[in-house]
């Protein structure tokens, strides 16, 4: 994207006739009007603040002695005031488009996460699929051979291995009953802020803590 700098006329040149501010590119050719498609939120952002200072100081030339510069100092307010309208309507529609944008993201991160779950109750399925029929060849295959450890076909082999598991069955003892040297006991800790913010609210120093400000702005 080609870069957008921002000049607005000075008031120092009293006497002469002052246009609106202008959007000019790095090529050094100006483009006329503050709704210029090109100019990005900073730059029109940026602009906005330079007729809000135009405004001030053309404002302050109607205090003058000199019936001229009163005069250029009217028409001076006269063309600011227009760009700043047009800016401003420039900036509300450059935002708002924004946000449209926004809630196109919005939409889209709620469908992906649609498409994740999904995806991953699919993907469940099929592991339990596989491990069905897993099981169903294996009982099939030693049952025909009980004592074969080992199955080669074409592309596949399924080897067998010896191993021991402990099966404890909540229907006759459940976890929390069994002994305390057989059970391992987990301790986790997480800060209560709601009652660190009263602590630092009420005047303790609690080190490494502090409350701080935030806006929190919401879209509708």
């Amino acid at each position: 994207m080609t870069p957008i700098t921002v000049s607005a006329p000075s008031t120092a040149s009293r006497s002469r006739k002052h246009a609106p501010p202008v959007f000019s590119n790095a090529a050094g050719s100006s483009v006329s009007g503050p709704a210029e498609e090109t100019a990005s939120l900073y730059a029109i952002g940026i602009q906005l603040q330079s007729l809000s200072h135009e405004i001030s100081h053309a404002a302050e030339l109607l205090a003058s002695d000199q019936e001229d510069e009163r005069l250029a100092a009217i028409e001076l307010l006269e063309s600011y005031l227009a760009a700043e309208h047009s800016t401003v309507s420039a900036l509300s529609s450059k935002a708002d488009r924004l946000l449209i944008f926004c809630d196109h993201l919005i939409r889209q991160a709620a469908f992906r996460k649609d498409q994740a779950q999904r995806l991953t109750a699919l993907a469940k399925a099929d592991e339990v699929r596989v491990s069905r029929l897993h099981e169903y060849l294996t009982k099939v295959l030693t049952t025909l051979s009980p004592g074969d450890k080992t199955f080669s076909f074409d592309t596949h082999e399924l080897t067998s291995r010896r191993s021991t598991a402990v099966v404890i069955d909540p229907d006759l003892i459940p976890e929390t009953d069994l002994p305390a040297d057989l059970v391992i006991t987990k301790t986790t800790y997480s800060p209560d802020k709601v009652s660190i913010k009263a602590a630092l609210k009420g005047g303790m120093t609690i080190p490494g803590c502090s409350l701080i400000e935030r806006t929190n702005w919401s879209i509708h």
